[in-house]
C-alpha cells in the first residue's frame, strides 16, 4: 500500500519539526523543507526523514520542491502544511517598506503561490491544506499591525479557498496557535524607531520589554501539542475550517464571537494600555 506523504514548510524547529516527528512515527512519508538544510535538526537525519532546502520566498526553490514532491510522491500529495513564518513587530510608521513587504511575502504570498503550484498533486490524492494562522489573525493588537495583517489575509485566503476547492475533494484548514513554547521569538525582527524624532519611542521600549517577558515566561503549550492537532484534523474524514489551540487562543476567538463588537474592543484596548500605557 502506498504510503501517504505530506510536505511541511520551516521545519528547523518548534511547530514544524514537531509535525514532521509525529507524521513520520505514523508512518507517513514526510517530506522537512527548511532555509538551511545544512542545520537540520539531528532527529530528523536520525530519524531518515527526507530533508529539502525551501525558502519560501525563493521561486527556483518552489520549483525545485515541486519538482521533488512529483518524483518521490507519483501518486499525488496527501497533504501540505504552510509552516514556515516569522513575526515583525512594532509601529507601522518605523517600518521599513522592505520590511512590510517581507512580512506579507513571507507569511502571505509564499504560502499562497505553493498552495497555486501544488494544487495538481494535491488534486491528484484528494489532498489536505493546513495553513497555520495565528490568534492575532482575530484578535488584533498594537504595535503587531503587520503580523496580525499576514495572519489575517492567511486565515481568509484558507477560508475563501475551503468554499472553492471543496468540489474537487480538497479540504482547507487554518490552525490558529495563540502563546507557544517555540523557537519564535528567536526569529522576530522589529522596527527600529528614530531615535529622537520617533512618536513611538516609548510604546517600542514597552513592546521590547513585553516580548521578553513572554520569551522568559515558560508557556503550558508546546509546539507538539499543535502538532497533534494538525495529525487529528489530517486524519479526520471532514476537516474543521479554523481551530484555535492554546487557552488564550480558544478564549479569545470565543469572546470575539460572543461579546458586541464594542466591547470586545473595549477588553483588547484595555490591555493593550496595561501593556503599552497607550493614549484613548
Amino acid at each position: 500500500m502506498t504510503r501517504k506523504t505530506i510536505l511541511i514548510t520551516g521545519c528547523s524547529s518548534g511547530i514544524g519539526l514537531e509535525t514532521a516527528l509525529l507524521f513520520h512515527k505514523h508512518e507517513w512519508q514526510v517530506v522537512a523543507t527548511m532555509r538551511n538544510p545544512e542545520k537540520a535538526p539531528t532527529v530528523l537525519h536520525k530519524k531518515g526523514i527526507d530533508i529539502q532546502q525551501l525558502d519560501v520566498t525563493d521561486k527556483n526553490d518552489r520549483e525545485k520542491i515541486i519538482a521533488h514532491m512529483k518524483m518521490v510522491s507519483p501518486h499525488g500529495l496527501d497533504c501540505l502544511v504552510n509552516n514556515a513564518g516569522y513575526g515583525l513587530f512594532g509601529a507601522l510608521e518605523d517600518l521599513a517598506e522592505s520590511q512590510i513587504r517581507n512580512q506579507m511575502e513571507v507569511n502571505f504570498v509564499a504560502p499562497c503561490l505553493l498552495i497555486q503550484s501544488l494544487l495538481p498533486h494535491l488534486r491528484a490524492a484528494k489532498g489536505k491544506i493546513i495553513n497555520i494562522s495565528s490568534v492575532f489573525s482575530y484578535a488584533s493588537f498594537p504595535m503587531h499591525s503587520l503580523y496580525c495583517a499576514s495572519k489575517s489575509a492567511l486565515t481568509s485566503l484558507s477560508s475563501s479557498l475551503g468554499y472553492e476547492l471543496s468540489s474537487q475533494g480538497l479540504q482547507m484548514c487554518s490552525i490558529e496557535p495563540g502563546s507557544h513554547r517555540t523557537n519564535f521569538g528567536a526569529n522576530i525582527e522589529y522596527a527600529e524607531p528614530a531615535p529622537g524624532s520617533s512618536p513611538n519611542i516609548s510604546q517600542h521600549e514597552k513592546l521590547l520589554k513585553y516580548r521578553a517577558m513572554l520569551k522568559n515566561k515558560k508557556s503550558s503549550n508546546t509546539p507538539d501539542v499543535v502538532a497533534c492537532k494538525i495529525y487529528k484534523a489530517v486524519q479526520s474524514r471532514r476537516m474543521p475550517a479554523r481551530i484555535q489551540v492554546g487557552k488564550d487562543a480558544i478564549a479569545l476567538y470565543y469572546l470575539k464571537r460572543l461579546l458586541p463588537a464594542k466591547v470586545f474592543t473595549w477588553v483588547i484596548k484595555t490591555a493593550s494600555k496595561r501593556i503599552f500605557q497607550t493614549s484613548p
